[in-house]
């Protein structure tokens, strides 16, 4: 397939306009088919992932998140229905997400349950001062996968990330971010976890240079490149 930079210029400029249509959001539901979209995460993040579950919900969405009525009655058969029932998971990753057992648990199962992941960073730096990336038990099981940018952002910022993570989880179910366009994979703003694909499909036959610095990057991360 030939891709062409006005191509790239389109769902940029789509981005920038929003890039949520209704059209989506109905494929968006239509592929999840009764399941949702659930929320993982660590108390400390509390507050920027009820944001983001709010403005998913507010598309019409099903998501699902622990404090929003998502737990009821046993803990463990409560969580573990959550994962069985869930399309996508977002894990938001931070230093107390790694070192969480009911994290690990949880982001485990959902892996096994053969659930779509699609990663979030939530943290900067560690305790130490230094960058935080995910690793452990968390590296192994997010390794290649792209992760969206939510570190220390609010408001106007932090919508333009949620739809950045719609974008990526219409991806994840298949679906097309534009008539008659499939998007390349994977994407970045998002950057990728720091250990490699364990896939070798992708190469540079799919990529198209940055007018810019001249380096090559697939479609979907260029746009965010140049964004």
């Amino acid at each position: 397939v030939e891709i062409r930079m006005g191509d790239t210029h389109d769902i940029c400029e789509r981005i920038k306009r929003g890039g949520i249509t209704p059209e989506l959001i109905a494929n968006i539901e239509k592929e999840l088919n009764g399941r949702h979209i659930m929320m993982s995460y660590q108390w400390n993040v509390q507050d920027t992932v009820v944001s983001v579950y709010d403005y998913i919900e507010s598309k019409g969405i099903p998501v699902w998140m622990d404090i929003k009525g998502g737990m009821s009655g046993n803990i463990n058969a409560a969580m573990a229905d959550a994962v069985e029932n869930a399309a996508v998971i977002c894990p938001f990753m931070t230093e107390d997400y790694a070192k969480s057992e009911s994290c690990e648990s949880e982001l485990t199962y959902a892996k096994d349950c053969r659930v779509q992941i699609v990663p979030c960073m939530a943290q900067s730096r560690n305790h130490e001062g230094s960058v935080f990336r995910a690793s452990g038990w968390l590296g192994v099981i997010t390794a290649g996968k792209l992760w969206i940018d939510f570190r220390d952002v609010k408001g106007d910022e932090l919508t333009k990330r949620a739809d950045q993570l719609l974008l990526e989880i219409a991806k994840k179910l298949n679906i097309n971010t534009r008539p008659g366009f499939k998007p390349a994979t994977p994407s970045n703003n998002a950057t990728r976890s720091q250990m490699p694909p364990s896939s070798s499909s992708e190469s540079n036959f799919d990529k198209i240079p940055c007018e810019f610095c001249k380096e090559l990057y697939s479609i979907e991360d260029l746009i965010l490149h140049q964004s």
